[in-house]
Formats: structure tokens, C-alpha cells, sequence
């Protein structure tokens, strides 16, 4: 009788249960269900078939030996009976309580040690062999690219030589052919004279047996001849099966040796995509870098701590194409024509709203500062980032106050 049981969802993505075959997936669940409360049933291929799996055309036993040697279970023996213990059972299921104990002895300990210390040489022995067939892989690599120019004129020539071989053997076997009808054609015209009227003068047949003792040995002679063109025949028909087979092998291997050379062709394009790729984005990279020169220590020592400072938040601005010696007149020329502006603030200031729209390929940098700076001396701007118009306006009202300031509206 089936029970019921749970199904936790890890038992899905198990890769060792995915070595087996679907059905043998099934069966374990339907193990789980037939199987007492100590997860053992009794090993009856037939039974287990009819109640877990009777629509299936299948092998039971082979599925429940490919769970054994997976080691999801284990099939053992007691006083001549056989059962099976479904593996790590209680890890899986937790029957009811009210679920009656086992009536199935448990499996000899010495079985049950010796699948366990099988199952752990094979998952000991498992990343050995993984790592031995990458290290045979990774020596055949170099050996089979090294073989392959090589062996390509080596396929070509041995199937030049095939073909114009099956071209001689085609042409040696017509011939054959040809002599063989000859001969038989040869041993018929006997026949026929033997039958003619100027063999046989008198109804005793005398003449024609004294012919046909004459033919005899040339009939004999000629079925030989037969005989031994027909089994040539068949040497050579033998002999071009086996040069086809041949072709054959060979045409698979040539197959695969060209699967192998377009991978390989398309391995090399994939590399000299990405070196592409590379190329462009480390020409973009120097696009997009600044070039900055070297600066001298005489220029360094011309410039004004104020100046330096000015110069370092340009040169942290993306994209601004900084020259010391170039920018360093092009500040002094902005001092000089904006002497009311305080340069390192409206320098600041226009480093900062760069980083909201940055500077590209076609922008003229210091066109856009100078216009920057052009604004901010028509704004009147102060270091402290006061309009000079709305400080004149202040001065002029009181100034209109005067005397009258207690009859002045504050606009």
C-alpha cells in the first residue's frame, strides 16, 4: 500500500539524480511512498513496477539498479529474501506516528559500509578524473592545432589516391566482366556445334559422341576460366567495398577535422572582435583624455598661489584641454579685462555646472569661460556671490532718504 510522503524541492535540482534516467527519478518518489516508516520494502521488480509505474513500458529492475549505483538506495538480501532500503530516508520524510513499525530487517552493516565507502571513492575519485581528462584535453589542444595544416594535404592526397584507385579497380572489374561474357559465350557457341547436323551422319550417334570427347577438355577449360574470373570478380568487388569503407571513414574524419577548423575560425573572430573592440575603446580613451605637458619649474614659480589654484580647478574639469603656460596667460587676460570678478569663484562656479553638462569633443572650453565670465561682470557678481546692481540699488535708496525718510515707502 502507498503511502503518503512529501517532496522537498531540492531533490529537483540534484545532480547526481540527474545522471539517471527520468523514469528512475519517478521511482525513487513512488520508493518513497511504497517504503515503511524505516524507508524499506521488500525488492520485487514486478510489484514495484504495478504500483508506481503501470503504464510504463520499462526495465524496473535496471531503473532500481541505476538508483543503487547512485546510491540512493541499497538492495540487499536476509535469510534468502531480498529488499531494498531507500537511502538517507528519515533526512527526507518524517512518517506519522501512528505509522506501524518495520516488519523488514535492516540491511547487514557490512553491505551498507561497503556502498558507503564506494559512494565516497567515487566522489573522491570524481574531481581526480575531471582533472586529469582537463589536463589531457589541454595537451591534446596544442598537438591537434600543430597536426591539423599538416594533415589537411595528407587527406587530400590520400583521397586523390582512393579515387584514382576506385578508378582502376571500376576499369580492371569491366574488363573482367567483359572476359567472362566472352567466354561463356564462347562455351555456348560448344554447345551449339555439338547440336549442329554435320555432328551426327547417322542416327547411332557415333560421330557426335567421338566430338563431343574431343570438346570435352576444352569445355572443362574454358568453365575454369569461368570459375576463376567470377572469384577475381569477387576479390575485386571485396577489395573496392573495403576502399569504400575506407573513403567513408576517412570523409568522416575529414568532416570533423573542418567542424574543428570552424570552430577554431570562429573562435579567431570572436578574438579579433574584442581586440577591435579594444582598440576603438582605447582610442576613444585618448580621444577623450586631455593631453597635459609637462610644467617647468620657472613657470610654476611666475605663478601666483592664486593663479595655481586656479589653474588646478581647471585642470580638474573632464575633457578641458589644460596647457599651464597657455591657461595661465589665458587667466591673467581674464583678470585684466574682468578686474571687478572674483576669477576663483566664477572658475569654481563654472566647474560645477560642468559636471552637470561636461564639456565635448566640439565645445571651445575657454570660449565658454570667457563667456561665463563675460555674464557674471554684466551681473556684476561679487566673491561672496552678491549682484553689484543690487548693492548700487541699495546705496541709491538710501541715499534718497535724507531728511525725508520718515515720508519714504520702502519699495
Amino acid at each position: 500500500m502507498l503511502r503518503s510522503r512529501s517532496i522537498k524541492p531540492e531533490i529537483f535540482v540534484n545532480e547526481k539524480l540527474a545522471e539517471c534516467e527520468p523514469l528512475a527519478r519517478l521511482l525513487l518518489m513512488g520508493l518513497w511512498c511504497m517504503a515503511d516508516r524505516e524507508g524499506r520494502l521488500e525488492d520485487c521488480p514486478k510489484r514495484i513496477k504495478a504500483e508506481i509505474l503501470p503504464y510504463d513500458e520499462c526495465d524496473t529492475d535496471w531503473l532500481l539498479n541505476q538508483l543503487a549505483e547512485h546510491n540512493f538506495i541499497l538492495r540487499y538480501e536476509v535469510d534468502g529474501k531480498r529488499y531494498i532500503q531507500v537511502v538517507n530516508f528519515a533526512e527526507y520524510q518524517k512518517p506519522h506516528h501512528k505509522e506501524p513499525p518495520s516488519m523488514i530487517p535492516a540491511p547487514p552493516k557490512s553491505q551498507e559500509k561497503s556502498q558507503d565507502e564506494r559512494a565516497s571513492s567515487l566522489n573522491q575519485a570524481q574531481p581526480k578524473l575531471e582533472l586529469s581528462l582537463n589536463q589531457a584535453q589541454a595537451e591534446l589542444e596544442p598537438s591537434l592545432n600543430q597536426a591539423q595544416p599538416k594533415l589537411r594535404p595528407s587527406l587530400n592526397q590520400a583521397q586523390a589516391e582512393l579515387k584514382a584507385s576506385l578508378n582502376q579497380a571500376q576499369a580492371e572489374l569491366e574488363s573482367s566482366l567483359a572476359q567472362a561474357c566472352t567466354l561463356f559465350s564462347d562455351s555456348l557457341n560448344l554447345t551449339s556445334s555439338l547440336t549442329s547436323d554435320s555432328l551426327i551422319p547417322d542416327p547411332l550417334g557415333g560421330r557426335v559422341n567421338s566430338r563431343i570427347e574431343e570438346l570435352q577438355p576444352e569445355l572443362a577449360q574454358s568453365l575454369t576460366k569461368l570459375t576463376q574470373s567470377l572469384n577475381n570478380h569477387l576479390e575485386e568487388i571485396e577489395k573496392l567495398e573495403e576502399i569504400k569503407r575506407e573513403m567513408r571513414e576517412l570523409n568522416t574524419h575529414l568532416e570533423e577535422v573542418r567542424k574543428e577548423v570552424r570552430e577554431l575560425k570562429s573562435h579567431l573572430e570572436e578574438v579579433k572582435r574584442e581586440v577591435r573592440e579594444l582598440n576603438s575603446h582605447l582610442e576613444e580613451t585618448k580621444n577623450t583624455t586631455p593631453e597635459v605637458k609637462n610644467t617647468t619649474p620657472e613657470e610654476m614659480e611666475n605663478a601666483t598661489p592664486e593663479e595655481r589654484e586656479i589653474l588646478s580647478v581647471l585642470k580638474s574639469v573632464e575633457r578641458y584641454p589644460f596647457d599651464f603656460a597657455k591657461d595661465l596667460q589665458f587667466i591673467r587676460d581674464l583678470a585684466s579685462d574682468y578686474p571687478h570678478l572674483d576669477l576663483l569663484y566664477q572658475v569654481k562656479k563654472w566647474r560645477d555646472y560642468k559636471r552637470d553638462k561636461p564639456l565635448t569633443k566640439k565645445s571651445s572650453p575657454r570660449a565658454q569661460l570667457r563667456n561665463w565670465m563675460k555674464k557674471a561682470n554684466e551681473w556684476g557678481e561679487t566673491s561672496n556671490g552678491e549682484s553689484r546692481k543690487h548693492t548700487s540699488a541699495a546705496n541709491e535708496t538710501n541715499s534718497r532718504k535724507g531728511k525725508y525718510a520718515h515720508l519714504y515707502l520702502p519699495g
